[in-house]
C-alpha cells in the first residue's frame, strides 16, 4: 500500500520567502503569461491569506512532514481550492503549484488528492473544477490522474491577453475510486521510494533559500536559522574538544619531552631484546639436541 508523504496546512508568515522564490520561477507559474516579479509575488501571497480568512478557501502550504525537523517545516509548494468567477458564477477550482525541484516525484498528485478529499469532506462540495491552460501538459496529466474529466473549453482574458483554458471537473461520488487509482499509480511507479532523492533536493533548496535571503537582504527562514545556529554550535563544540586535546598533548609533552620519550622507548626495546636472548638460546640448544638424537651417529651409539 502506498505510504503517504505529503501534508497540506496553513501558510505561515515565515513561508513567504520560500513562496516568493517559487512564484518567480517560470516552470512553476506555467499558465501565466510571465512569472511574477518579487513585488507581485508578495502581493499575491498576502491576497491568498486574505482570501483564506474571508472564504475559508485558498492556497495552503505543501510540506513533507515525514522528514525529521527542520526539513519537515520547509514548504515545497502550494495547493488548495479557490473560488474562480466563471461568467458570474463562483466555481470551486483546484490549484496545485510545486517548486520545480520537487516536480515529477508524485508530490503534486498526493497534494491534489489530499486537497480534493478535504474539500469534499469539510466544505461539502458536490463538484470541483480545474482550469488548465491549453499548453499546460503537466497539469493536464495531473488532473486526469486524480480522476478529473474534461468538461469544456473556454477563452478568458488575463493581463490584457485572451488565453485558452480547458475546464476539468470531478464529482463527489467519483472521487473515492479516483483516489484509489491515483494511489495505485504512485505505488506502481515506486514514488514512495524516493526519500533519499527528496532529502538531497531539500538540502539544495535550503542552500538556494539561504542564498536568496542574503541577496535580497531578507532574514533567513526560521527553520534555516535554527539549523544554521545548531550547526554553528556543533562546530564550536568540536573546535573546543580539539583545542582541549591539543592542550592535553602539550602538557604531556612538557612533562615528558619527545627526546626523553624516544630514549625511554629505546631503553624498553633493549630490555625486551635482552630478555628474549636467553630464551632464544635455550630453544636453539633443545633443537640441536633433538637433531643429534635423530641422526644415524646418535642411534649407533
Amino acid at each position: 500500500m502506498f505510504k503517504k508523504r505529503v501534508g497540506v496546512e496553513a501558510i505561515r508568515k515565515e513561508d513567504f520567502s520560500a513562496f516568493e522564490v517559487m512564484l518567480t520561477d517560470p516552470d512553476v507559474v506555467y499558465d501565466l503569461a510571465h512569472p511574477f516579479t518579487l513585488q507581485q509575488a508578495q502581493t499575491w501571497i498576502r491576497n491568498e491569506l486574505k482570501r483564506y480568512t474571508q472564504t475559508g478557501l485558498g492556497m495552503r502550504a505543501v510540506r513533507l512532514p515525514g522528514y525529521a525537523s527542520p526539513l519537515s517545516k520547509m514548504p515545497i509548494g502550494l495547493a488548495g481550492i479557490c473560488y474562480e468567477d466563471f461568467y458570474g458564477t463562483a466555481l470551486p477550482v483546484l490549484r496545485v503549484m510545486l517548486r520545480s525541484e520537487f516536480q515529477h516525484m508524485g508530490y503534486a498528485t498526493e497534494a491534489a488528492v489530499y486537497t480534493l478529499a478535504m474539500a469534499f469532506k469539510t466544505n461539502g462540495f458536490s463538484v470541483i473544477y480545474a482550469f488548465v491552460g491549453v499548453n499546460n501538459e503537466p497539469f493536464k496529466r495531473l488532473v486526469t490522474r486524480v480522476g478529473m474529466k474534461r468538461y469544456r473549453f473556454v477563452q478568458m482574458k488575463e493581463h490584457g491577453e485572451m488565453r485558452g483554458y480547458i475546464i476539468y471537473r470531478i464529482k463527489r461520488y467519483e472521487f473515492p475510486q479516483a483516489r484509489e487509482r491515483a494511489y495505485k499509480y504512485l505505488d506502481e511507479n515506486k514514488m514512495s521510494d524516493d526519500a533519499q532523492t527528496a532529502r538531497r533536493i531539500i538540502n539544495i533548496v535550503k542552500s538556494q533559500l539561504a542564498a536568496d535571503a542574503m541577496q535580497h537582504g531578507r532574514p533567513l527562514l526560521p527553520f534555516l536559522a535554527d539549523e544554521i545556529n545548531a550547526s554553528a554550535r556543533a562546530q564550536k563544540r568540536q573546535n573546543s574538544k580539539a583545542a582541549a586535546k591539543k592542550q592535553q598533548n602539550a602538557r604531556s609533552n612538557a612533562k615528558n619531552p619527545p627526546a626523553a620519550k624516544n630514549t625511554q622507548k629505546k631503553q624498553q626495546a633493549e630490555k625486551s631484546a635482552q630478555k628474549k636472548q636467553p630464551a632464544e638460546k635455550s630453544a636453539q640448544k633443545k633443537q640441536q639436541a633433538k637433531k643429534a638424537e635423530k641422526s644415524p651417529a646418535g642411534k649407533a651409539e
